[in-house]
């Protein structure tokens, strides 16, 4: 039984386009779910970068596989403060669909771009975009036509959206913006959602850092709750080699982070007598948060991974390719807007070159990183 503050599918807002024909005995948060997985955007993220691009290695997480482990952990949580693992699941699965090929750094080089227009590329926005526009598989209507919440919790699981770029954000398409009401907070389900990418991420970079050789054992020995838990299970599985012991124990922090963050978050929902969905979205703060114990921790291994990983050369290097791919891509099509493939090149107005930088935008965005090389090669 969901709690009082859990959003009910039962009581749904309902979907931009009213449907009659959905499918019977499914709740509307497991219909979104099955037209997030069946949609194209969803299938691209297998060959999207999460950290490490396909071409480096079949045994790097990918977008894909990052969005799973993150819906499995945000099912975790939910179902231990009973509300919607649904929804969670959801937002979980459909929250990264808007990254560009590789990762943040062709985010950076698609909006370094759009400023030449006075626009801008955020991949959360470009994910709404997706999930309300860009997938026209569906005759009644574009997108998927998803519930609100699943939507709210898309639009809002990083946190309320304020000074929302005027130009370019599809939050501002449609209504989008008050009907999601986009500066409150959002449900329980989308800060578990969002929480649980943290844990997810901050968990496997390691696990994929130190199958890089980017990290080393005695590197990790040095961070505080990390740290503690190596040497235990060092000391209880003796002659071990250090993959296990790394594994072994990413999965023991993975689960005192989960085990913290519910601990944390009941108490949360106790200390401000939250009741209500509507109580979640407008307390001042997002309830689903570790204790500060744990926050410490959060930050500290945040900042490992940026030095170590995210920022070390090898990488560096790749993101720089990456971001000279997407500009080349980008003045290709600009430059010869026919060689777009069809259903892009419909929408092209070539007399409006703003609308022709969202257009191609749009495009280069959608591209998993194999699509976006192999057209890279064409040039």
């Amino acid at each position: 039984m969901l709690a009082k503050f859990a959003c009910d599918p039962i009581s749904s807002k309902g979907r931009l386009h009213p449907e009659t024909s959905l499918l019977p005995g499914q709740s509307p948060f497991e219909i979104d779910r099955l037209r997030i997985i069946e949609s194209t955007a969803f299938r691209r993220l297998e060959h999207k970068t999460q950290v490490f691009i396909s071409n480096m290695g079949d045994h790097y997480r990918n977008r894909l596989t990052h969005s799973l482990e993150v819906a499995q952990i945000a099912r975790i949580i939910s179902n231990s403060l009973n509300i919607s693992a649904d929804l969670a699941e959801n937002i979980s699965l459909a929250h990264d669909m808007g990254h560009s090929a590789f990762g943040h750094a062709g985010e950076d080089a698609l909006n370094d771009i759009m400023k030449e227009y006075s626009l801008e590329f955020d991949h959360n926005a470009h994910a709404i975009k997706i999930l309300t526009k860009l997938e026209t598989k569906y005759p009644k209507f574009d997108g998927l036509n998803l519930s609100w919440e699943t939507l709210e919790g898309v639009a809002k699981h990083n946190g309320p959206l304020h000074n929302l770029h005027p130009t370019n954000s599809i939050l501002l398409y449609n209504n989008l913006q008050s009907n999601l009401d986009l500066t409150r907070y959002s449900s329980l389900e989308a800060q578990v959602a969002a929480i649980s990418d943290d844990i997810a991420y901050n968990n496997h970079d390691i696990d994929d850092g130190f199958r890089a050789g980017l990290i080393t054992l005695d590197e990790l020995r040095e961070i505080s709750k990390l740290g503690k838990i190596i040497d235990e299970v060092k000391l209880g599985n003796p002659g071990v080699t250090n993959d296990k012991i790394i594994y072994e124990s990413i999965q023991k922090i993975r689960n005192y982070m989960i085990i913290d963050l519910i601990e944390n978050t009941r108490f949360n929902i106790k200390k401000f007598s939250i009741e209500t969905c509507e109580d979640i979205r407008n307390h001042h703060l997002p309830l689903a948060c570790f204790s500060e114990s744990m926050e410490i921790y959060h930050k500290e291994i945040k900042k490992f991974l940026y030095n170590r990983v995210y920022n070390s050369t090898n990488l560096a290097r790749v993101r720089e390719k990456g971001k000279k791919v997407i500009h080349k891509l980008f003045n290709k099509y600009m430059n010869n807007p026919k060689s777009l493939p069809e259903q892009w090149k419909v929408s092209i107005n070539s007399s409006n070159e703003k609308t022709r930088a969202i257009i191609i935008s749009d495009f280069i965005a959608c591209m998993s990183d194999r699509y976006a090389i192999e057209a890279y090669k064409l040039i």
